[in-house]
């Protein structure tokens, strides 16, 4: 019977779940989860889908997804933390390894539904302030943070060069140079 116990228990901690135990180091707990996923969950991770989707035809998870896709038109921010809560936690649950979904949403000029507006890139471009612009840019991470979104699509550094691209509001500047200051004074 000892060593029935004594099986079972080295059983039980060969299983033990590695990459989620936070004290491990890093690298050993990704080669950990790594060597865990199959093909169909690592390829999972590649998925990005932009809509506001069913979990239930995620099984092996996805990578990320959209806060004001996925979540749909939340009316505030506490009602688009709600609903990025309940995805997460279908992600999580329904998946073999729960694999959290990183969360993005494009954050040029505000961090969350319901946050502080504030201008377009073009318009702090045209301050020639870059402590302005790094102002902002802590204001909308901050935002852009508290309601779960990691990854924000900000700042735009394309260049103008033809006036027909029909988004010029989203850059600083037609100017290398000084979209070149503002890119470094909006990396908080």
């Amino acid at each position: 019977m000892a060593i029935l116990l004594l099986l079972l228990t080295a059983a039980q901690v060969s299983v033990a779940v590695h990459y989620t135990d936070r004290t491990a180091p890093i690298s050993e707990r990704v080669a950990d989860l790594l060597g865990r996923m199959t093909l169909e969950e690592k390829i999972a991770q590649t998925y990005a889908p932009y809509s506001r989707i069913d979990p239930a035809k995620f099984p092996h998870g996805v990578g990320q997804l959209s806060v004001d896709s996925a979540t749909g038109k939340a009316s505030s921010p506490a009602e688009m933390v709600r609903e990025r809560n309940r995805i997460q936690t279908v992600m999580v649950n329904s998946t073999r390894l729960g694999i959290p979904a990183s969360w993005s949403q494009e954050a040029l000029h505000s961090g969350a539904t319901g946050g502080t507006v504030f201008p377009e890139l073009v318009t702090q471009g045209s301050s020639w302030d870059p402590e302005l612009v790094t102002q902002i840019a802590a204001a909308i991470a901050l935002e852009a943070r508290a309601t779960g979104t990691d990854v924000v699509f900000s700042p735009v550094l394309n260049q103008w060069v033809d006036s027909r691209f029909g988004r010029l509001q989203e850059g600083f500047s037609e100017n290398p140079t000084l979209t070149a200051v503002y890119a470094a004074a909006a990396a908080v």
